[in-house]
């Protein structure tokens, strides 16, 4: 006895493809007859095509008047901020900062870790702990 598996395991998971485009139709192009080498004395002679007429040619346009110029106001005077108060440069900012602490001790390798405003000792001279 059979026994049906799963169906949609079975269906076909890709679609069919797409039908190809139909072909783009072919212009069939009609040349116009071409006379026969030897002449048929039978047809009467094609009238000779007539000239174009020439075109007459166009009147030139009177030159307008020129308009008058329209004087164009006067800009206004553009008025300037006034200028910044100049800031100290950076040297001169810290400049007296720079005097107070030229009096203090000079200052050693670790000397930001220190909060004691004591002295240290020679042989604690550059060493934290």
């Amino acid at each position: 006895m059979l026994r049906v598996m799963n169906v949609r395991a079975m269906a076909d998971p890709t679609p069919p493809p797409p039908p190809p485009p139909p072909p783009k139709p072919v212009p069939i192009i009609v040349e116009p007859p071409q006379p026969s080498p030897v002449e048929d004395k039978s047809l009467p002679p094609p009238p000779p095509p007539e000239p174009e007429p020439e075109p007459e040619p166009e009147p030139e346009p009177e030159p307008a008047p020129e308009p008058e110029p329209v004087p164009e106001p006067e800009p206004e005077p553009v008025q300037l901020a006034p200028p910044r108060p100049r800031l100290p440069n950076r040297r001169s900012r810290l400049s007296g900062w720079n005097e107070l602490d030229a009096t203090a001790r000079p200052a050693s390798r670790y000397s930001f870790i220190s909060n004691s405003a004591s002295p240290r000792s020679p042989d604690q001279q550059g060493r934290p702990w």
